[in-house]
């Protein structure tokens, strides 16, 4: 997952913690998608407001979202191994578009 951060930002590293794998940009902690490592999948939590994210395109990708957390603008998807290219675009997008709005 951390490649397609990087096509984002060269600067992106992980920052791992006890439950969950976040993001690291230098020295600061900006965790604007988290990821949690399961044993058959790979849940990806996305911070975007609800209407930014197409869950047509989504399912049309081959990922699994969950139920949309307003609380905390928490978009969750389901990565399986193997995923498409398609999926792979997809993602890149929703992690761009979250990056921007956190740097902002």
């Amino acid at each position: 997952m951390f490649e397609l951060l990087g096509n984002i930002d060269t600067s992106l590293t992980p920052k791992y913690t006890k439950f969950y794998v976040g993001v690291r940009t230098g020295r600061h902690v900006n965790n604007f998608v988290t990821f949690r490592p399961q044993q058959q999948h790979m849940l990806a939590s996305i911070r975007l407001p609800e209407e930014e994210v197409d869950d047509a395109a989504v399912a049309a990708a081959g990922l699994r979202s969950l139920k949309y957390n307003s609380r905390s603008n928490l978009h969750q998807l389901i990565v399986e191994p193997g995923y498409s290219n398609e999926a792979e675009t997809l993602l890149v997008e929703l992690f761009s578009k979250a990056r921007k709005r956190s740097s902002s």
